[in-house]
This record gives structure tokens, sequence and C-alpha cells, in this order.
């Protein structure tokens, strides 16, 4: 039980910088000119995370012991605490865990800088540094964050057939087994580690993301200013002050308020209950009436459930409310909703009661709670000669609401009102009278149904349309008929009031209540005003630099059939306020739904020219609705007479040639690099190895071993290993294995290392040849930490500088994880490629 994994605490850091740049500073000449090139581009990058973090799995887990038994393990995370186990058998298990949550806090930062400088734009005909770009941010947030710990794809593929003795370098030898598949350390550590940068960074970037998208748009809007004299913001229908927060804390565009759509999470844009005004068309007319849409919750009016029943409906596992059951229709795809299909025989009350399947959905109810049947959310209606349809309260009340008064008793006429069993009749005088005379009750009852009013005003007050006692019901045949079975829903009325036939936008505000039938408010709707659009729209309005002192105009607008309407266009010359007509016309709107046209106009010179397009409804004098669209032009931009004369001289310098012969002679020299100079390769296989002990349950050290063709194993990097040489046949890289305290010693040095001398061995490698080709070349290299070649001659010795001590020399203890020189990856990573392929190969 000591190796039962119960979780991991972990304060972790970690900062990732990268800066790339170019410069170019050239001088260019020809034909007596000169041109001076000093360019400048780079991008410098850096992110920081650090975590306090604490993670705890749902029960202790074996994955140590199972690691340790057999020779492949994986480690999968479930929800189910009945599924938790190990499951397999001859080496090869799965352990199957309750990962368990992990949860910390945070504190990140990143800043950015990514600028471009000094390109001779006046050489071109622009101003200087028009070009230049610099855009740069630096983000920090701290906070706290939670989330499940995520174990996929974890495996332990432990090499039981090469088991080692290595020495940890403290002359302690311990057994040790390779693990193909585990990291350079303990295997728990790099996974809590990369779940905590998950987490974390996802955290940081969920909170900095906004401000990193606002200021980066922010940028680039300056850059386009800059560099076009265009704000980049132009073409933006919504800014900042268009936006509204939401209960949650989310932003979302004001029009998309009430809209009958749910854009926060929370749905708190949305209103319980609201009016917008509209204009509906009638079909048959053309014309139109004022009318409204509204979304309501029904939960406010207090309808009754019906109960359902569970099946395979269309594939899928789901209710079905009970209404469908018995209805002489197939439902659910096994039939079993019908009592026919003798697929379902029993059904099981809310109250535990059992009752024939048969009887559900009959019409009465067998369960005592009545859950065998549907709700009734409509209650009793009585039906007028005319197949009107009004509330039973309405009856004999004294007031005649069917056509011909037949809801309303009349002595003289001798009514009779037949019971719902078609056996027993009454006199009609005895209905709604509050008295049961009907052996089936039928005599008496409610419909269930609300009254609304609403109104409809114009921005400025003035009434459009008010209309008072809509009946609000879960009935065919109401003014507005809501669905019972749905709690947010959106329904139209349209009313007798005809809307004005004029084209273009005006602004309705709506508002009203919902009262129960005795007039008690049940919810108000706040008033609401919104813009409402009829006609057809100028669709697009543009204006394109066709040819020098030439423009293309296009003008569009659609949509529908109209027979009114007239699309007109000017195009005015407006520089420096001049306001000039150029041009000028019109189409009339016809057959078509669209109108489209376009036209190239000869203008002046340069300049800023407008096109505007109006849409005029017949016998108005002003038009429903416009655009416009501006372009400036300057004269075209030249290059300058010293490039120019440059350019004609570099035409005739034949340096194409020069280029070619250089290219010619870098290939050669290459291929004979490959064919005479690269030594022969004496590894055949390898092997990755990071260390695992069983006695000590996690990564001791990592190895890295080669076999040549004789089969002899050598240790390329990592400690001494019993049966594995380190005299090795080929030394491509110097490595020295340290461990413990050193390496931490000799990674808090490298950390300092500025010069080339302090990553090199300058007296292993021989730079002095690098050092003057480069210098021969016009390099500077006084700052590459060259050493200095200088010959001082025989009798006279340049004086003796103490080196500093470095990381190797400086290792002496030793410890459980091995420190390697970053300069040895490339050799490292081309081994462990030799030895992953041949591994694929053998397998």
């Amino acid at each position: 039980d000591q190796y039962q994994l119960l979780g991991a605490d972990m304060d972790f850091d970690m900062m990732i910088s990268n800066d790339m740049n170019l410069g170019i500073d050239i001088m260019v000449e020809g034909g007596g000119e000169q041109l001076n090139i000093d360019f400048d581009t780079g991008i410098e990058f850096s992110y920081s995370i650090g975590s306090d973090a604490e993670w705890r799995l749902g029960a202790p887990s074996p994955i140590y012991v199972e690691a340790a038994a057999n020779d492949n393990t994986d480690w999968d995370c479930i929800d189910d605490p009945s599924d938790v186990g190990v499951y397999g058998e001859g080496g090869e298990v799965e352990v199957e865990d309750l990962c368990g949550m992990l949860d910390g806090t945070y504190i990140g930062s990143a800043d950015y800088n990514v600028y471009l400088s000094g390109l001779p734009m006046e050489e071109f005909g622009f101003d200087e540094g028009q070009f230049d770009i610099s855009i740069s941010d630096e983000l920090t947030n701290e906070g706290d964050y939670e989330g499940e710990a995520n174990m996929e794809d974890v495996n332990f593929n432990m090499r039981s057939d090469e088991t080692l003795e290595v020495d940890l370098g403290d002359g302690t030898v311990i057994d040790a087994t390779p693990c193909d598949t585990c990291p350079p350390g303990n295997p728990v550590m790099f996974i809590m580690m990369g779940n905590v940068i998950t987490h974390a960074s996802q955290s940081f970037g969920e909170a900095v993301a906004e401000d990193f998208e606002a200021e980066l748009e922010d940028s680039f809007a300056d850059i386009f200013e800059n560099i076009f004299g265009v704000g980049g913001d132009e073409d933006d229908h919504y800014h900042d002050d268009d936006m509204v927060m939401c209960d949650s804390g989310e932003m979302i565009y004001e029009w998309q308020m009430n809209n009958g759509n749910e854009d926060c999470s929370d749905g708190s844009d949305e209103m319980d209950f609201y009016l917008r005004g509209q204009m509906n068309e009638d079909w048959e007319s053309g014309d139109y009436y004022y009318g409204f849409g509204q979304h309501m919750d029904i939960d406010v009016f207090g309808f009754e459930t019906s109960p359902t029943i569970m099946c395979e409906y269309d594939g899928m596992y789901q209710e079905l409310t009970i209404d469908n059951a018995n209805d002489g229709w197939d439902d659910c795809d096994d039939g079993s909703d019908e009592f026919a299909n003798t697929q379902t025989t029993t059904y099981t009350c809310h109250d535990g009661m059992d009752i024939s399947f048969e009887l559900v959905n009959d019409g009465s109810s067998d369960c005592a709670d009545g859950s065998d049947e549907p709700a009734d959310n409509e209650g009793k209606w009585f039906m007028c000669e005319n197949y009107d349809q009004i509330p039973w309260q309405y009856v004999n009340d004294g007031v005649a609401n069917c056509e011909d008064g037949g809801d309303e008793y009349d002595e003289n006429d001798g009514q009779t009102f037949y019971c719902a069993d078609y056996t027993n009749s009454i006199s009609f005088e005895l209905l709604n009278d509050g008295t049961v005379d009907c052996p089936d009750g039928s005599d008496e009852g409610e419909a269930i149904f609300f009254m609304m009013d609403a109104y409809i005003n114009d921005g400025d007050g003035n009434a459009l349309m008010a209309t008072q006692d809509l009946m609000v019901c879960a009935k065919w045949g109401c003014d507005i008929t809501v669905d019972d079975e749905r709690s947010d829903q959106w329904t139209t009325y349209t009313s007798e009031v005809m809307a004005p036939s004029t084209y273009g936008g005006m602004e309705m505000c709506s508002g009203g209540h919902i009262s129960e039938a005795d007039g008690t408010l049940l919810v108000e709707a706040t008033e609401i005003c919104s813009s409402h659009y009829m006609g057809p729209e100028v669709w697009g309005t543009h204006v394109y630099l066709e040819e020098d002192n030439q423009l293309r105009v296009v003008a569009e607008a659609g949509y529908g059939e109209y027979d009114d309407v007239t699309m007109s266009w000017q195009l005015m010359d407006v520089t420096d306020g001049a306001n000039t007509m150029v041009t000028t016309g019109f189409e009339e709107w016809a057959d078509e739904s669209t109108l489209y046209s376009e036209e190239i106009v000869d203008v002046s010179g340069p300049g800023e020219y407008c096109l505007e397009v109006h849409l005029t409804q017949a016998g108005q004098s002003e038009p429903f609705d416009s655009q416009s669209e501006c372009i400036e032009f300057e004269e075209a931009r030249e290059p300058s007479d010293e490039l120019m004369t440059i350019g004609e001289a570099l035409a005739e310098s034949g340096l194409g040639d020069v280029l070619q012969a250089f290219g010619e002679n870098i290939g050669a020299t290459f291929e004979d690099v490959a064919e005479n100079e690269v030594p022969e390769f004496p590894y055949v296989d390898g092997m990755w190895a990071p260390l695992w002990s069983d006695e000590q349950a996690t990564i001791v050290g990592v190895g890295l071993y080669a076999w040549d063709e004789d089969e002899n194993g050598y240790v390329i990097a990592g400690p001494t290993t019993t049966g594995y040489s380190e005299d090795r046949p080929m030394t491509f890289a110097s490595i020295r294995y340290i461990t413990g305290a050193p390496a931490q010693a000799a990674q808090q040095e490298m950390a300092d290392f500025s010069d080339l001398e302090d990553i090199v061995d300058v007296e292993d490698h021989d730079l002095g040849e690098l050092s003057q080709v480069l210098e021969d070349a016009g390099a500077d290299t006084s700052d590459l930490g060259f050493p200095d070649n200088t010959e001082t001659g025989d009798d006279n010795t340049a004086e003796e500088v103490d080196e500093p001590e470095t990381a190797e020399e400086a290792a002496e203890d030793s410890g459980l994880l091995p420190f390697v020189s970053p300069l040895t990856v490339i050799a490292l990573i081309g081994l462990a490629a030799v030895a992953g392929n041949r591994r694929t190969e053998n397998e």
C-alpha cells in the first residue's frame, strides 16, 4: 500500500521566449548613383506561467505497482466508481482510475513586439517611414482554476528483456528497466505538469483574450490609417457603444437584446414577456396591417405538465408525452406506445399504482393521481352554431358571445342541452349555474384562458394601434394560441388597423400586459422601441479607380416587385469642398426584383469623389433610402531618378550570371563534401532509455545506448552501465553525464551564458578558421565570442586568463536526474531516430 498513488502537489513556473530579427544594411551603386538600405524587422515574444496546484485522485491508485509488475500498462480515467480496477493479464494490463480534480492558482504574463522599419519608401514615391510597423503589448493576469485531470494516452512500456545494472554516481548499483514511453523523470510529475500547463494557460488565455483582441484590432487600425489613410473600423457597423453586458458578464450587441434568441449563455438578454411592433402583409390584398411579435415564458400561466413515457423514437431513447399513447399511431420505433401491439401491457402511475396500459390516454383517469391522462391546459369550451368556441364561463352570463346568441338561455326557445354521455338531457337554463345537473358533470366547467391588452406608438408617442381583451389560450381559435409544452416561445398577432403604404423606416414602441380571466395581472411587458423598414433598400454603392482619370460607379438595390420606385444616382467632385456635379442618372423599377447600374465615368483628375444613390417612392419628394461612398486618389507614385538609374545599371551589369555561377559553385561544394568528407556512422541500433527502478518506483536516470554491427553495446550518454562500454568508436558530441546537485548548478550557470565560449569548449573545437572566413567576408566577429587568434611569435605567449569552471568540471555529486548540454540535442535526436526506425523494423 505504500506505493499507492493518492495525488500530488506542484509549484510550477515556466517561461518561454523567442526573439527573431533580420537586419539588412547594404549600399547599392549603379550609374553613378547610390542607394542605402538599412532595414530591420523582427518578432519578440515571451510567455510565462506560474501555478501552485493540488491534484487528488478519487481513490488510491495502484499505477506504480502495476507499471513495475507488467511489460505494458495503460492508464485511463473513468467516471463510474464501479469500473475502478486493474484489467488484463500476461504482462498487458489496463488501470482504470477516478482521476479526480486539479485545482490551483496561476499568474501569467505574455508580451510581444512585431516591428518593421527602414524600407526606403521615399525612393518609390511614398513618405519616409510610411510603411514602418510596430505592434506590441504586455498582458498579465492571475486567478484560480479548477478542472478534471486528464490521463489520455498514458502508457508504461517496460523493456523487461533489457534489464540494466547502472551506477547512480555514488557507487550504488541498482537494477533498472528501460521504459520506452516514459519521460526523462517521474511520469506522474510530467503528467501533472502537462495538466497544470493546460488548465493554467487556458484560464490565463480566457482572461486576457478580449484585451489581446482589442489591442490587436487597434494596432492594425493604426497601421491601415498610417499606410493607406483609411481607419480600420470605418466599415464596422457595431462599436463598443452598441454593446451591453449579460448577467453572466458576457458582452453582446444591443440589437441582440430581446430578439427572440438567447444570445447570453444565461438567457439574461431575453425578458420573460415583451412585444415588438410589426407591419404584417395580407398576402391576398398586398396591404399591410399593424401587429406585433411577442416572446413569452408560459411558466407564468401555471400550465400543468403532461406525464411522459420513454422509448426509442427515431433511433434515440427519449420522452414522449402520454397523449401519444394508444392514439392509433406507432410513435415508438418498436410500437410499444400502443397497447394493441402487445409490447406494453402495464403502466405504472406516478404514485406507484399499476394499471393496464390499455387504460392510458382513454379520456378517463384510472390512476388515483390522474397520471395516466394528459394534462388539461385547455379547460371546457362551448361551441357556437357557427363552430366558434367561447369559454364555458360565458354561457348564460347575460351577454351574447355567439354570433346567433346561442350561448344564452331563451325561455321562448325551449333550448335543450345533451349531456356528454348523450343519454341524458337537461334544460339549457341549467348550464353554468354552479350546480351539476348532468350525471357526468358536463353541464358545468371552466375554460383556461387569459386576456392581453397591447399597444403600438410611434417614436414620438403617437398611438398607431391599441387592442384590448385579446384572448390567449392553449387551444386553437383564440386570438393568440400558445403551446403548453414549450416554455419559451414566439407568437405573432395581426390587427385590423391598416399601416401606411409609404416606404422607408419608422420607429415603433410596443407594450402591454396579460391578466387572468378575472382581471388579476399576471405579467407586464416593458415598452420596447425598435425600427421597422418597409420597401426596397439600396444594396450597394461602389466607386472604383479604373484607369487614369476614370472611375467605375456601381449602384444596386432590391428586393421585391415594385412599380412605384425610382433609383437615382449622382457622382460629385468634393475635392477641397468643391461639391461639383460630375454625372447623374436614374432607373425606374419595373418587372425585375432588383436594380443594377454600372458606368465608366471620366473625371478631371486626382481628387475626392462621392457617389450618392437614392430610392424615391412615386408621389414623394424626398428619398426613403440613401447610400453614399467616396474615393480619393492621387497621382501615380513614381520611383526616384536615383532608383531608376541604379536599376538600369544593374540590368546591364550581368549580375544575374554572377549569381547563377555562385549558386552552381555552392552546389558542387556540398556534393564534394557529401561524397568525400562525411564519416561512416558506426552504429546500427540504439535505445533511448528512461531508467525505471522497481525499488524506488520512479525514473532514476536516463541513458542513450547504441550497438555496432558486431552487437557491442556503448553508453552514448547516461550513467555507467554494466556490459556497456564508454569507449565509443565515434564521438559526435562532447557529452558528460551529471546528476543531482551538480546538474542543478550547471543549469543555473547556463542561464547566465551569453558568449560562444560559454557553451563551446574552444579547446576541443578550432573556431579560428570559421572566424577568419567570416572576417574575410566582411563580417564583424568582435561580438561573437571567438577566441583571439592573433599569433605572437615563438618567444611570446598571450597572457593566460583563468577560464571559468565549466558545468561539467563542477559535477561531483550524484542524484536522480541527468543534465545534458543543449549542444548535444541535434546529435541525440539523430541517434534516437535511428533507434526508433531500427526497432520498428525489428517489430
